[in-house]
C-alpha cells in the first residue's frame, strides 16, 4: 500500500467516523428516549437488551437523562478511540519500522519464561478455588462463551482444564511446542477466568495479562515483533482508557480530596485510613494516579521514559495495595511490564558494571 492509498483510507475512514456520529445525533438519541418509554425500533430494543441486560431493571433507578448521558459517553469513547487508532497510522507510515523490528531472542526467551512462570503464580490456588465454587453452584451466571454451557461445567471438567492450562504454560517455560502449548494456556486461562466471572463479580485485575496472553503467541511464528508493539499499544490504551473512564464517570470529582477520602474510609485498610487524614496527600494522589494513567502512551514515543512510568506502575499498583487492601503485591497488571524492557541491553549493563 502506497503512501496516496493510505491516506485515501484514512480519509475515508474520517468520514465514516463522522457519519456515525450525525446517525447518532439525528437518530439514536432519539431512539435511547423511545426505548425508555418502550416505543422504540425493535431492532435497537434487541441490541441494547444483548449488550445491556440490565437496562430494563435500571431504568427504574434512574431517569432518563442518565441514559442519555451513557450513551453519549458511548459515542465518545468509540470517537477517541477511532481517532487514536487513525492517527497512528499516520505515524506509523512515517516510523514503519516500529512494527518491523527484527526479533531479539534473548528478549522472547526472557518474555517466554516471564509470562508463563506469572501464569502458574497467579494461579496456584485455582485448584482449591474451584473446588469451593461447587458450594454455590446454584448462583453461576454464565458471561461470554460460556453461555453455551446451560449448567455450570462439572468439577471434573474445571479442574481438568486447569491442570491442562498448567502442563501447557510448563510447556511453554520449557519452549516445547510454544506455538500449540501458547494457544491451549491462554484458551484455558480465559475459561477459568471466565467460570469466576460468572458468579456477578468481574474481575478486571488480568485485563492487560490477558491481552498479552492473546497477542504474545505470536511471537512463535513471525520473524519481526509486530505483534510485542501492537502488545504493547493494547497496554498503555488501556491505562489511557482507565484514565478517560475515570473523567468520564465522574467529571472531575475524582480529583476532589473529599472523593478520595470517601474511598479509602470505605475500604479501612491501616495506611489508607492515616492517609485519609491528610488533605494534601488526598489531592496530589489521585492527580497523579490520573496523570500516569492518561500519559502512560508517551512511552511508545519516548523510550527513555519508560524506566520511569515502570517505576510509577509499580508505585501505583502497589500504593492501591497499601491504600485500599485490594489485590496483592504479584499484581497481574505488572506482569506486562517485562514487554517494554529490553534485556539484552540490561545484561549487558550488568556485564560492564
Amino acid at each position: 500500500m502506497n503512501k496516496k492509498q493510505l491516506y485515501f483510507l484514512i480519509s475515508f475512514a474520517f468520514i465514516l467516523l463522522i457519519s456515525i456520529n450525525i446517525f447518532y445525533f439525528f437518530y439514536l438519541k432519539e431512539q435511547v428516549s423511545l426505548l425508555y418509554y418502550g416505543n422504540s425500533d425493535v431492532w435497537f430494543k434487541e441490541l441494547v437488551y444483548k449488550l445491556y441486560p440490565q437496562f430494563e431493571v435500571e431504568k427504574h433507578r434512574f431517569n432518563l437523562s442518565f441514559f442519555l448521558e451513557k450513551s453519549l459517553q458511548v459515542i465518545f469513547r468509540f470517537d477517541l478511540f477511532s481517532f487514536l487508532l487513525l492517527s497512528s497510522f499516520l505515524f506509523i507510515k512515517d516510523k514503519i519500522s516500529f512494527f518491523e523490528q527484527e526479533k531479539n531472542m534473548r528478549n522472547e526467551n526472557y518474555w517466554r519464561i516471564g509470562y508463563y512462570g506469572f501464569v502458574l503464580i497467579v494461579s496456584y490456588d485455582w485448584f482449591e478455588s474451584l473446588i469451593l465454587l461447587e458450594n454455590i453452584r446454584s448462583f453461576f451466571h454464565p458471561i461470554s462463551f460460556l453461555k453455551v454451557f446451560s449448567t455450570m461445567p462439572s468439577l471434573f471438567t474445571n479442574l481438568s482444564i486447569y491442570i491442562l492450562m498448567v502442563l501447557s504454560a510448563l510447556a511453554c517455560i520449557f519452549n516445547y511446542k510454544p506455538r500449540f502449548f501458547s494457544w491451549i494456556c491462554i484458551t484455558c486461562f480465559l475459561f477459568i477466568h471466565a467460570l469466576f466471572c460468572s458468579f456477578e463479580k468481574m474481575n478486571h485485575v488480568f485485563t492487560t495479562f490477558i491481552y498479552v496472553g492473546l497477542l504474545f503467541p505470536f511471537s512463535f511464528y513471525s520473524k519481526t515483533s509486530w505483534n510485542i508493539q501492537l502488545l504493547k499499544i493494547a497496554i498503555v490504551l488501556t491505562y489511557f482508557f482507565a484514565g478517560t473512564e475515570k473523567l468520564l464517570v465522574s467529571h472531575f470529582s475524582w480529583l476532589n480530596p473529599i472523593t478520595f477520602k470517601a474511598y479509602l474510609s470505605l475500604h479501612q485498610a491501616p495506611l489508607g485510613m492515616w492517609v485519609a487524614e491528610n488533605t494534601f496527600l488526598c489531592t496530589i494522589l489521585p492527580i497523579g494516579a490520573l496523570l500516569f494513567q492518561l500519559t502512560f502512551f508517551i512511552i511508545l514515543f519516548i523510550p527513555k521514559l519508560t524506566k520511569w512510568y515502570i517505576l510509577g506502575g509499580f508505585i501505583f499498583h502497589w500504593g492501591t495495595t497499601l491504600l485500599f487492601g485490594i489485590s496483592w503485591f504479584m499484581n497481574p497488571w505488572l506482569m506486562p511490564y517485562i514487554f517494554f524492557l529490553n534485556f539484552e541491553k540490561i545484561s549487558l549493563w550488568i556485564e560492564n558494571k
